[in-house]
């Protein structure tokens, strides 16, 4: 008579059944070791890599994914998405999205997006967040609800609440406790 797989799967070491992988190579999310999205320690991706959650490093050539939180690093060519909270570190030549706070540096060549950013957010172009405790940096312009600290853009900034300062040809705020520096200021306040 065959074993149950299912009393064979609970005989499986921690680290082999869903738990956390220190090393994860993937070709492409699918083709790899281990097969599937893990949680990881350490993930590269010779073109892309995915992981369930990362506490530590991921780095591909072209992107790198999370579907949960990240703690650490995340680095790519093209692109990284984190699917929850980023506590650390995320750059990409041309974007980042975090599907919420981040704790840390998210930079990219064009654009970030994050629910809220708590440390620095800066962009070759454009960095939008709900709300910014720190610094919001890009070449075009930044967006935020709610902003703490400083907003610098070549064109244009946007916030709801802000206090701080907002340097940019063109700052825009629905109220503003500290200095807008530009050639036009809309505050609502």
């Amino acid at each position: 008579e065959s074993p149950d797989p299912a009393e064979s799967r609970e005989s499986y070491p921690a680290e082999l059944d869903a738990g956390r992988w220190p090393l994860v190579f993937n070709w492409v999310p699918g083709v790899g070791i281990p097969f599937g999205s893990v949680d990881a320690s350490l993930a590269f991706g010779a073109v892309g890599s995915l992981v369930r959650s990362l506490e530590g490093i991921q780095a591909s050539s072209v992107f790198s994914l999370a579907e949960g939180k990240v703690e650490g690093f995340q680095v790519s060519g093209v692109f990284n998405i984190a699917g929850g909270t980023l506590e650390g570190f995320q750059s990409a030549g041309v974007f980042n999205i975090a599907g919420g706070s981040v704790e840390g540096f998210q930079g990219s060549g064009v654009f970030n997006i994050a629910e809220g950013v708590e440390g620095f957010q800066g962009a070759g172009v454009f960095n939008i967040a709900e709300g910014i405790e720190g610094f919001q940096g890009a070449g075009v312009f930044n967006i935020a609800d709610n902003v703490e600290g400083t907003q610098l853009a070549g064109v244009f900034n946007v916030a709801g609440k802000a206090e701080g300062f907002m340097i940019a040809p063109i700052n825009i705020a629905d109220s503003l406790d500290g200095v807008a520096i530009g050639l036009v200021n809309i505050i609502g306040d």
